[in-house]
């Protein structure tokens, strides 16, 4: 019994629908939400843990550990994860940056975004890295490296499963221009996923990424039109470090475990869907 495509492709946008649907209510209770992206990260996060909530319900016998994949695993593949996300930040950037000159924002768009970014004080600056950088995406790799590529995994090849839930995880998101750099982030984090067998060098890698992306001072003319020279050194250290990930993984043997435990059908699905 596993997870089908059909199935995750529900969940992924059952669990985002709940959260668009649910903005009024929660603007309603909180009037600076629109405009305020900590609290939107932190309301997409209270509504990710409810639907993994409701995930784990439907698969007894399985503790959370096993059904989100939050396993054990190696410190130096923490630290690769983290020292990649940093890296492939300025390639990310500058991609979407070169997006977004091919199909420009209006001013109102660009208004909007500037809005939502820019911190309002020294503790805003502070909930920005502890929501933004932090919170939100560990809720996103819960659902997208833990609850459906966990699932998805027995039936299917690291490279399908990876790559399923990449996809879903890159349309989720609002703005097309971002889709082609979240789309290689979502590759990074099937990658790491996959020779890990854990969830945690993937929610380190994402938080390092989403921290690195607020760290960098947007008008900075080193981000704002970065040199080639200097993404591609970006890209080539990327390379590098996701090939130490790849060599390390394959030579823990906690992360040996932790892939054979990703073959195991989870007990707790239905016959399969495609």
């Amino acid at each position: 019994m596993k997870l089908g495509v059909v199935q995750v492709v529900l969940w992924s946008f059952g669990i985002q629908l709940a959260f668009l649907l649910s903005i009024p209510f929660a603007a309603a209770l909180f009037p600076g939400l629109s405009t305020d992206l900590v609290m939107q990260a932190a309301w997409l996060s209270l509504v990710y843990f409810v639907g993994c909530s409701l995930f784990a319900a439907r698969r007894p016998g399985r503790t959370w550990s096993e059904t989100f994949a939050l396993r054990k695993t190696s410190l130096w593949l923490v630290l690769l994860a983290l020292s990649l996300g940093v890296a492939a930040s300025l390639p990310a950037h500058a991609l979407a940056g070169y997006v977004e000159r091919l199909v420009p924002m209006s001013d109102a768009e660009e208004k909007a975004l500037e809005e939502l970014m820019t911190p309002r004080s020294a503790a805003h600056s502070i909930a920005f890295f502890v929501f933004v950088a932090g919170l939100g995406p560990f809720a996103e790799e819960l659902v997208y490296r833990g609850a459906l590529y966990t699932g998805l995994r027995p039936g299917h090849s690291a490279a399908y499963a990876g790559w399923t839930t990449g996809a879903l995880f890159t349309v989720i998101h609002a703005e097309p221009r971002f889709w082609p750099s979240i789309l290689a982030l979502a590759g990074l984090l099937a990658f790491v996923r996959a020779v890990s067998g854990s969830i945690w060098p993937s929610v380190f890698l994402h938080v390092a990424f989403n921290a690195t992306a607020l760290a960098m001072p947007e008008k900075h003319p080193l981000f704002e039109d970065p040199a080639v020279a200097l993404v591609l050194g970006s890209v080539v250290v990327s390379g590098l470090l996701a090939f130490a990930l790849g060599f390390v993984g394959r030579a823990s043997a906690s992360a040996d475990r932790a892939r054979q435990v990703d073959l195991v059908p989870d007990p707790g699905l239905g016959e399969t869907q495609s």
